[in-house]
């Protein structure tokens, strides 16, 4: 569910009284051309049993059930009454962030953003953005929906002059989604626009380019592996433990012809994930590049019994005919076919046995 149709889901729960003119005047001293419905949020009914008795309903309650859905349901259709009616109260305004505070003081965040949203209706300042995001990225680490409504509200900040603070979080949001180049973009305009280099800034800033590197040295592995090397091997000094990183860079090396540093890569990163099949089957080709048969029947057949893969299964059927193992060969030709039979490299590999 939308962040939007939740909140005027929670309209639901809100009651609106029918006030006359004459009423309106007595309780906000402004005129109204005609009778209003002003909401009033039923939790406070619920929980005042005086109230309910009396009748007399404070005016705080209808400030808060104004500002509530100013909030919950911008396109309200009496919206801009109750902004005529609430705009230039001063005293209004200092109740409903008495009120914030005291929300986000109890940790009812939720209820405390759409009060927020309702008060930046009325008055779009800066500091209330602020704290709309603050609050708002609270809020996405409990409901991953609320990222949308961060988004959007970044979006308008960032419109603002001299307000540096929505880029750290729009990058942010794009280092955890690995846009990196997004990322790289959003906090080096941060700092560009005043931002404060801070500890926490300059950490994130590290991590895009760490991001960056590493994305990018990947998508070169292929085509350029000699530059791919030179993004992939400095990320060492940080991640030295990373298993994925040591079997890209093993592959680069293996792509330049480099069959012993690709076979140390991909050792070291079995050595920290044992499991990682991708790097058993580099050093079977690695190995059987260096004509080291015994070693890549070794760690191939390890790679075919944990995927059936077919292109592994041929890869050893290979290797099995260059090291004379002419029935293991036929053996895995049977288990080949059974797997995919008109594999185009498994047709000629049973015409070269059958020479």
């Amino acid at each position: 569910m939308s962040i939007e149709v939740k909140f005027k889901e929670k309209l639901s729960k809100v009651l609106f009284l029918t006030l006359k003119k004459d009423r309106i005047k007595k309780i906000f001293h402004k005129d109204v051309s005609e009778e209003l419905y002003i909401p009033i949020r039923s939790v406070f009914l619920a929980n005042d049993e005086k109230l309910i008795e009396s009748g007399e309903i404070p005016v705080s309650y209808f400030i808060e059930g104004m500002f509530y859905v100013l909030g919950a349901d911008p396109g309200f259709k009496y919206n801009e009454s109750y902004k005529a009616l609430l705009d230039g109260n001063d005293d209004d305004v200092k109740y409903i962030k008495g009120r914030i505070f005291s929300l986000i003081d109890r940790k009812k965040y939720e209820e405390a953003y759409i009060l927020l949203k309702g008060l930046f209706a009325l008055e779009n300042s800066q500091d209330i953005l602020e704290k709309m995001i603050l609050i708002l990225n609270t809020l996405r680490t409990m409901d991953q929906d609320y990222e949308q409504e961060l988004e959007s509200v970044l979006d308008k900040a960032a419109k603002l002059d001299n307000f540096p603070m929505p880029y750290i979080y729009k990058a942010l949001i794009e280092y955890e989604k690995k846009d990196y180049e997004g990322a790289f973009y959003s906090i080096n305009t941060y700092f560009e626009k005043g931002g404060e280099k801070t500890k926490e800034a300059l950490e994130l800033l590290d991590s895009i380019k760490l991001g960056r590197d590493y994305k990018n040295g990947v998508e070169l592995i292929d085509e350029e592996p000699k530059e791919a090397l030179k993004l992939l091997l400095p990320l060492l000094k940080v991640l030295e433990n990373d298993a994925s990183l040591l079997y890209y860079i093993g592959i680069a090396y293996r792509n330049i012809n480099i069959y012993e540093k690709a076979i140390y890569y991909q050792t070291e990163a079995l050595r920290i994930d044992n499991n990682m099949i991708q790097s058993v089957n580099e050093l079977g080709i690695n190995y059987a590049a260096l004509r080291n048969y015994p070693d890549a029947i070794k760690y191939l057949r390890r790679a075919f019994e944990m995927t059936k893969s077919i292109e592994i299964c041929t890869n050893l059927i290979m290797c099995y005919i260059k090291n004379n193992e002419i029935e293991n060969a036929k053996l895995h030709i049977a288990i080949a076919e059974k797997i995919d039979k008109n594999d185009e490299v498994l047709v000629q590999l049973k015409k070269l046995l059958n020479k």
